[in-house]
């Protein structure tokens, strides 16, 4: 997605979500309050509202029906084209955008404040979606005004090509437990400067709801 879900959109799913307003003043903010877990429930919600068959949602609930511990990927979900959450890889690539600097539009600190939200310029709260300039992708808020869930637990390990080359998303079958984090990518409004750079890495467990982090969904496009 260009932009990250918004309190609107994400109410139109979950009518009683208790995200925190101080950091969210209007609807088109980025929602607050999220764990992977809403998040991952909230990408098969929108799936459904598009009309795409089940076969191609890419999560699973678990034994109770419930998006928590022990859910887990649907086969393939690489190769679906429901909604779904980032890839770490996916994520830094498209904040990159072609760029192999500190941030998307380069090295400058002094450029930040026009293409993202952060402790140097937020009030420490965020702030509507897309009110800065996007990336060279057309993406916005890459940097800053709210940490994004990506789909991936944390590895140690991470983006280790060989000569140079790219490596492909490896899929997580294994059932998602609530003592391994998942990554978190991008920093936040209350974040410094070190935080919102493109290769910067972070996590928390999935049940997590903070009011600093938020998340964008993405889709497999399938060339036919």
């Amino acid at each position: 997605a260009s932009k990250e879900v918004t309190v609107d959109q994400f109410l139109r799913f979950r009518e009683e979500h208790k995200y925190e307003k101080q950091y969210a003043r209007t609807g088109d903010c980025p929602v607050n309050n999220v764990s992977w877990y809403d998040a991952a429930e909230y990408c098969n919600w929108l799936s459904e509202q598009e009309g795409l068959p089940k076969e191609q949602w890419c999560y699973e609930p678990n034994t109770e029906r419930k998006y928590a511990e022990g859910m887990k990927m649907a086969p393939d979900y690489l190769k679906r084209t429901g909604y779904r959450l980032p890839t770490e890889g996916e994520w830094e690539y498209g904040c990159r955008a072609g760029g192999d600097t500190g941030h998307s539009f380069g090295e400058s600190v002094d450029l930040l404040g026009k293409y993202g939200w952060f402790d140097g310029n937020s009030s420490l709260t965020s702030h509507p979606v897309g009110s800065l300039k996007p990336n060279d992708l057309g993406l916005f808020d890459m940097h800053g005004n709210e940490w994004e869930w990506c789909q991936d637990a944390l590895d140690e390990v991470y983006g280790k090509g060989g000569d140079g080359k790219a490596i492909g998303d490896i899929e997580d079958m294994a059932n998602v437990y609530s003592s391994k984090g998942r990554v978190l990518r991008g920093g936040s409004f209350s974040s410094t400067l070190e935080f919102v750079r493109s290769a910067r890495r972070f996590a928390y467990r999935p049940f997590a709801q903070l009011n600093f982090i938020g998340f964008r969904p993405a889709r497999t496009f399938i060339d036919e």
